[in-house]
């Protein structure tokens, strides 16, 4: 039984790129992504992932958890469809990427493969650039939170203190007022009707 699978043939760097996703604090590509790179069905891919596990440890491919793919589900449209899948889907790294070539055995596998590394290599030097301005907006952002959640605190603070003085003296007065214009409307209201 052959299988056909239609993609483009030419995927692009730029094209690579929003599929690598972090997963477990690393940046990791997913089999169905790949399996649609390589030109095969994902169940096949992971076929030939399992006849050579000894050449994928754990730092190279991992399974990912119930509670990982509700988020990746939840966070990323392009996987709504795997919502009510009965499997969990598998991530690789980089290495395990590379790995893949050597396993899947095709020419259309070891170009692919290239062109992934190269997305990997591009990522990786654009956050090297961008890294230390990256870590300087962490830092204010963070900053920033900090002064508010301390400024908060500080105001719920002056609040509890000008309500408990508050309630001593004014309180007391407001309701009374309160209770008052509420029974003189009642009684306005009900002197209308009769007239």
């Amino acid at each position: 039984m052959n299988e056909i699978v239609t993609v483009n043939t030419e995927v692009e760097i730029s094209d690579i790129r929003p599929l690598i996703c972090e997963l477990r604090g690393q940046p990791v590509m997913l089999d169905r992504d790949l399996a649609a790179i390589y030109h095969v069905m994902t169940g096949r891919l992971n076929e030939a992932v399992k006849r050579n596990l000894a050449r994928f440890p754990p730092e190279f491919m991992f399974q990912l958890t119930d509670a990982e793919m509700r988020e990746l589900i939840a966070n990323c449209d392009r996987f709504r469809m795997m919502k009510h899948s009965p499997s969990r889907m598998y991530a690789f790294t980089e290495q395990g990427i590379a790995m893949l070539s050597a396993v899947l055995k095709s020419d259309i596998a070891i170009r692919e493969s290239i062109r992934i590394m190269k997305a990997f290599v591009s990522m990786r030097r654009v956050l090297a650039v961008a890294g230390p301005a990256l870590a300087s907006l962490a830092s204010r952002v963070e900053a920033n939170e900090r002064r508010q959640i301390e400024d908060q605190s500080r105001n719920e603070a002056r609040f509890d203190e000008i309500f408990a003085k508050m309630g001593a003296e004014v309180i007391p007065g407001l309701l009374e007022s309160i209770r008052k214009a509420t029974s003189e409307r009642r009684e306005y209201g009900k002197g209308k009707k009769a007239s």
